[in-house]
């Protein structure tokens, strides 16, 4: 896609360009006017109707502010044994017989760091012994077919297939927990009786975001381990509350298509 190559074009005239990438670029600018264009005349229609501006909503959103402002300086209580049981959990998985392989082709270094000049000759090979595609990073100037990726997305799909594989992609994601989600549960090198959490709800979105730093955890992403979200429960005399709608990504999806093309088998299984 030309979304992707116009530092191909950097130093070329426009008039030299390839239609296709003119084309992209005047139906970006164009689209996103009719879009703003067609919202504008809705916003007036809704205005007309009901007296309210459905784009004015930052007095709502102050409010929002403040009450999660309140909810995180009166933080989260940390369940205690919880947490004890997976840091056990974590030296149990974590062990050097459960990284053996790991060690004995070089991808793990002594002081627990991951060679990754290792790494990326061991993935290279496994993906032209199995016929896999590799994962790239973005093509740059130095690397215009970028680089092997090492993110887990890639060992997702293949760690099944390899007992190395494997244990690289097992030790990540619980790495995770001891470098990240396990020390934000911790105060002065103990575990603190309660978490805060910085929030932040004035997003172009609308939506809210809690922050991730190396004082506060983000309890709200959806990336945020199962095992560690049971560790924040409420006092005595709350409770904790969640509220989504069940797959409404799918089913608006499904109507979209179904309106589009009038069929849709996401729609029937539905």
């Amino acid at each position: 896609s030309w979304r992707l190559r116009y530092r191909e074009l950097e130093s070329v005239q426009i008039k030299q360009w390839p239609k296709e990438a003119i084309e992209y670029a005047t139906n970006d600018a164009r689209d996103t006017y009719l879009i703003r264009d067609a919202q504008e005349r809705r916003r007036e229609e809704i205005f007309e109707r009901t007296g309210t501006d459905p784009f004015k909503t930052q007095s709502f959103q102050v409010a929002v502010d403040f009450s999660l402002y309140l909810m995180g300086a009166r933080g989260f209580k940390v369940d205690i044994v919880e947490k004890e049981r997976i840091e056990k959990m974590l030296s149990e998985e974590l062990a050097p017989e459960k990284t053996n392989l790991l060690v004995a082709q070089g991808i793990l270094r002594n002081d627990g760091s991951v060679d990754k000049k290792k790494l990326i000759p061991y993935i290279e090979n496994f993906a032209a012994t199995h016929n896999v595609p590799l994962s790239r990073t973005e093509p740059t100037v130095r690397f215009p077919q970028g680089q092997v990726s090492t993110g887990l997305d890639w060992f997702e799909e293949n760690w099944t297939a390899d007992p190395v594989l494997e244990q690289y992609y097992k030790r990540q994601v619980l790495q995770k927990l001891v470098t990240t989600e396990i020390p934000h549960m911790n105060w002065m090198q103990k575990t603190a009786p309660v978490v805060h959490i910085s929030y932040d709800v004035l997003k172009a979105t609308g939506r809210t975001s809690s922050r991730l730093s190396d004082k506060y955890p983000s309890i709200q992403t959806q990336n945020v381990d199962p095992r560690v979200r049971s560790c924040f429960i409420p006092r005595e005399g709350f409770l904790l509350c969640s509220v989504d709608y069940s797959g409404m990504e799918l089913r608006t999806l499904a109507q979209k298509v179904y309106s589009l093309f009038g069929e849709s088998v996401l729609r029937d299984k539905i």
